[in-house]
C-alpha cells in the first residue's frame, strides 16, 4: 500500500514491481555467475602455469647409463602433481634414483615436492651421502616447515656399476620390488622410518643387496596399484608383478608400455584418482 492514504497501488503495479524484481535477481545471478567464471579461469591459468613448472623439474630425458636401461612414468590426477621421481648421475658409475608420494593434491602438494626435490639434488653430490643420509637432511628441511597433513612418503635407491651393489631407504613408502631373472620370483626390499615432514629427530637407515643381469627393479606410488576400475576394484600389486613377469625380457621402454596398457585395461572409463608414477630399471646382461 502507499504511504499516501488517498492512493493504492492496483494489481497491475504489484505485477511491474514483481516483474522488475524477478529480472533484478536473474541479473545479479548472471553477474555472480559471470564473475565465478572468470575465478575459475584465472584459477585453472594459475594451474597450467604450476603445471608447466612442475613438467619442468621432471626428467626430461633419462640419463643414458651403461650397464643398465631405465624408463619412467607419470600421471598426474588434477594437473598439478603431489608425486615427484627423478634419477640423477651422482657421480662416475653411481646413479641415484627416487620416487616420492606427497599427501594430498594440487598446488599446496606440488609445492613440498619442489622442496623435496631441491634438498635432494643440493646434497645427492656431497662425498659420504648415502640414501639414508639423504633421507635424514630431507626430512630435517622439511619437518617443521609443513603442515603435518602434507606429510610425504620417499623412498631413494643408488646402483653402483662396478659392484653392481644396490642401496635402498625408504621413509614410508612402498618396499623396493625386485624381479629376480635367474629365479623369475620376485623380492622386497623395506626398511623402518616414518613418512618425511613428521619428526625432525629421525634418522633412517638403508639395506643393500647386488643386483645381476636382466634383473628389474620397480618403484612405484600408490597411484599405480591402487587405481580402481568402476567396479570400485584396486589393480593390486600382484597385476603389476604380473605383467612384469610375463613381459621381463622386454626393455624397461616397452615393458612401460604394457603395463600401463594393463593398467589402463583393467581401470577402464573410471576417473583417475590418484597421481600415479612409477620407475623401471633393468640391469643389462
Amino acid at each position: 500500500m502507499s504511504r499516501r492514504s488517498n492512493y493504492l497501488f492496483s494489481q497491475d503495479n504489484f505485477n511491474q514491481i514483481q516483474t522488475f524484481a524477478d529480472y533484478t535477481s536473474l541479473t545479479i545471478n548472471s553477474l555472480f555467475t559471470y564473475l565465478q567464471l572468470l575465478e575459475k579461469q584465472e584459477m585453472e591459468r594459475e594451474l597450467g602455469i604450476a603445471a608447466q613448472i612442475q613438467s619442468q623439474l621432471q626428467p626430461t630425458r633419462l640419463p643414458a647409463v651403461s650397464s643398465i636401461s631405465l624408463a619412467a612414468y607419470s600421471l598426474p590426477a588434477k594437473g598439478v602433481s603431489g608425486d615427484y621421481y627423478d634419477v640423477i648421475n651422482i657421480r662416475k658409475g653411481q646413479i641415484l634414483m627416487a620416487v616420492c608420494d606427497v599427501a594430498g593434491k594440487g598446488i599446496p602438494a606440488s609445492l613440498v615436492m619442489v622442496m623435496i626435490r631441491t634438498i635432494i639434488h643440493l646434497v645427492a653430490h656431497q662425498p659420504g651421502m648415502t640414501v639414508g643420509r639423504i633421507l635424514d637432511v630431507v626430512n630435517w628441511g622439511i619437518a617443521g616447515k609443513v603442515s603435518l597433513d602434507r606429510f610425504a612418503t620417499l623412498a631413494l635407491l643408488s646402483y653402483d656399476f662396478a659392484d653392481h651393489r644396490l642401496e635402498y631407504s625408504n621413509a614410508a613408502h612402498h618396499p623396493l620390488l625386485i624381479y629376480r631373472a635367474e629365479s623369475r620370483r620376485f623380492e622386497t626390499l623395506d626398511t623402518e622410518g616414518i613418512p618425511i615432514g613428521l619428526e625432525k629427530k629421525t634418522k633412517y637407515s638403508q639395506i643393500d643387496t647386488v643386483l645381476h643381469p636382466a634383473d628389474i627393479v620397480v618403484l612405484y606410488t600408490d597411484g599405480i596399484i591402487e587405481a580402481m576400475n568402476e567396479q570400485g576394484s584396486q589393480y593390486s600389486l600382484e597385476s603389476m608383478q604380473r605383467v612384469v613377469r610375463e613381459n621381463c625380457d622386454l626393455p624397461p621402454e616397452k615393458l612401460k608400455r604394457a603395463i600401463i596398457e594393463d593398467l589402463n585395461a583393467f581401470v577402464g572409463k573410471a576417473k583417475q584418482h590418484d597421481d600415479q608414477t612409477f620407475l623401471l630399471m633393468k640391469v643389462d646382461g
